[in-house]
């Protein structure tokens, strides 16, 4: 990904303010292979997933209550999996996920919606929104890092 001079402060801040002991030594050391691997790695903290694909969209169906929807509701999802991937990052898709499946059914669906935020993501930025129930991170800057964006952001700041 191609990196701004915003986001590349605010990564290279992420890893030099880190505590993590590797992530330290790497920093001193520059090596940028291991702090790139170290950055896309999964966190422990969800956000929502801005690339679910239909499979994984099928998968997080509760397909009895998929059959009592009326049959608007039905096409609705049927065009949500028709055109995946879906970004639940957007305020839309994830109301179209409460509008159809109701509030109570929307709550499993709508967890299933994400994913683990990786290290870098985080670095990067993010704010927590809700949709009915359900609270995660919407990350500023979703994606994988490659070497050169953490060389340059360490080249710059």
């Amino acid at each position: 990904m191609s990196l701004n001079k915003t986001q590349k402060q605010l990564l290279a801040n992420g890893l030099r303010g880190s505590t993590v002991p590797e992530v330290v030594a790497a920093v001193n050391t520059r090596d940028d292979i291991y702090l790139t691997t170290y950055c896309n790695l999964a966190s422990t903290s969800n956000c929502w997933n801005p690339e679910m694909t239909s499979l994984e969209l099928f998968t997080v169906s509760p397909i009895p209550v998929y059959r009592a929807l009326d049959q608007g509701q039905r096409d609705s999802w049927q065009m949500m999996l028709d055109f995946a991937p879906q970004n639940f990052a957007s305020n839309k898709r994830r109301k179209d996920v409460t509008d159809t499946w109701g509030l109570t059914e929307s709550i499993p669906v709508l967890q299933g919606c994400q994913r683990k935020a990786t290290n870098g993501e985080l670095y990067l930025g993010s704010s927590t929104v809700t949709e009915n129930t359900v609270s995660t991170l919407k990350l500023n800057t979703p994606g994988q890092l490659s070497v050169t964006d953490i060389s340059d952001s360490l080249n710059s700041y």
